[in-house]
């Protein structure tokens, strides 16, 4: 599973003790778990550069492998910060399958 959000490099803010990415599991209704983060060897994060005028951005792609993951309903959270600040982006909800 991926999802894309355009974010500033990141440089800009290295998240020391934090996390930029989550994977989460829905545990109730609109009640969501963390079950893996970017320590986490089932996940990635790649970033590409922007070009032309959204030079200064950056689309971060998260990837998640759900091989061995339980049956249920996820999520994908990136943590990410821009010239305005910081901001988290979130992606649509997905079944993984039993």
């Amino acid at each position: 599973m991926a999802a894309e959000f355009v974010a500033g490099h990141p440089s800009t803010e290295l998240r020391r003790g934090g996390t930029y990415l989550e994977v989460e599991h829905e545990a109730g209704a609109d009640v969501w778990t963390r079950v893996a983060d970017d320590g986490d060897w089932a996940t990635r994060l790649h970033w590409t550069r922007g070009t032309g005028p959204r030079k200064r951005y950056a689309v971060a792609r998260v990837e998640w492998d759900t091989t061995g993951a339980a049956a249920g309903r996820y999520r994908l959270r990136f943590h990410g910060d821009t010239e305005d600040g910081p901001f988290t982006g979130v992606s649509e909800a997905f079944d993984v399958p039993a």
